[in-house]
């Protein structure tokens, strides 16, 4: 009895190869044994499938550092900066398993970038698999953007992978960086290794809140050209609220009855996931505000915010909201302007990021 079926594949030029390998297995199983049927069938595949791998492209998605901010929700001026100066970073998405078949062509892809940027970010979240022969190409990387003075970022590199190997550990053995290394930099994940880097372009210090003074009323962008007594009065109807790091500044579901605007420190909002994960979806520094989306809707809150550092906070309740408004009624119409122009701001950024997701 013979299954024509495989005959099928010689209709296409891209499964000839695959008939080749029914054709040797029957072969063999006629003049030798099932077993050694099987084992060629098994050697033939496993040749297959490094072959497709051959000049296959590791990467996933290719941006400049300008069409992918990273959830950080800055001032317009520095929005400003970091349009202009959006260039002088670019961000690789790897995906699938790095080995010797695709290693030249992962090299051929990112070799321009690395001799022409002043930072170089490398996202591993979707990496399965390092060999040996990828793990002395990061080395080449780095050693090709040391000598220009730039800077190799890293993030989402597996330490708990679900087939067993430690990602972490084995590029650190394999020597691709060390204690005092500055020109290697590592993140739990890539919004926070682009937000490292803005802050770089923006010409910012290593962040840390030791030292930094707390941001008063008029020094907020969404408070600028308000008169001091205007200022007066809605800071009386205030509070002043100290968080440390991890602390839960208040829980999805909790109703959205307060307004935080950021004195020092930093916030995250984080979103339920299924399984009991949680997702950073924003981030908020010194100026900014937070919480509004609940505060104007009424509705309960979609998230978590957290402390990401000691943070001190200006909170404004419902209740003295609409004490001081009804007091300074323009005050009420320049808040609520200014927090659905925000909002809107914040949006078209997300809007854009989706969209350029989609073309690559």
């Amino acid at each position: 009895m013979i299954d024509r079926a495989p005959l099928q594949f010689l209709r296409a030029r891209a499964t000839v190869l695959d008939f080749g390998v029914v054709a040797t297995v029957v072969a063999v199983a006629l003049t030798s044994s099932l077993i050694a049927a099987s084992a060629a069938g098994v050697a033939l595949a496993m040749v297959l499938f490094v072959r497709a791998q051959i000049g296959s492209t590791a990467v996933r998605h290719k941006m400049l550092l300008r069409q992918s901010p990273s959830s950080w929700h800055r001032p317009e001026a520095e929005l400003a900066i970091l349009e202009a100066r959006g260039d002088e970073a670019v961000i690789f998405e790897l995906q699938g398993s790095l080995f010797f078949g695709n290693t030249y062509q992962l090299y051929t892809d990112l070799e321009k970038e690395i001799s022409t940027r002043s930072y170089v970010i490398i996202d591993l979240r979707r990496v399965q698999s390092i060999d040996v022969t990828a793990a002395h190409l990061f080395n080449l990387i780095r050693d090709a953007i040391r000598e220009r003075g730039a800077k190799l970022v890293l993030s989402g590199i597996q330490e708990n992978h679900p087939r067993g190997r430690n990602l972490h550990e084995f590029l650190g053995l394999n020597g691709l960086w060390h204690a005092r290394s500055t020109t290697v930099r590592q993140f739990p994940d890539l919004d926070a290794a682009i937000a490292w880097v803005e802050d770089r372009l923006l010409g910012e210090a290593e962040y840390s809140v030791d030292g930094e003074a707390p941001m008063l009323l008029q020094d907020m962008e969404i408070f600028a050209r308000r008169k001091v007594e205007t200022l007066q009065d809605l800071e009386a109807c205030m509070d002043i609220r100290t968080y440390q790091a991890g602390d839960i500044i208040y829980a999805h579901g909790q109703p959205g009855d307060e307004l935080y605007w950021v004195r020092r420190g930093s916030v995250r909002l984080m979103a339920q996931l299924p399984l009991g994960k949680r997702k950073s979806v924003a981030s908020f520094g010194r100026g900014d505000f937070f919480g509004s989306l609940a505060f104007m809707d009424g509705q309960p809150r979609p998230n978590d915010a957290v402390a990401v550092t000691t943070t001190e906070l200006y909170v404004l309740t419902r209740a003295k909201f609409n004490e001081v408004t009804a007091m300074h009624k323009q005050l009420a119409a320049d808040l609520a302007y200014a927090m659905a122009r925000t909002l809107a701001l914040r949006l078209r950024r997300t809007e854009s990021k989706l969209t350029m997701l989609q073309e690559y």
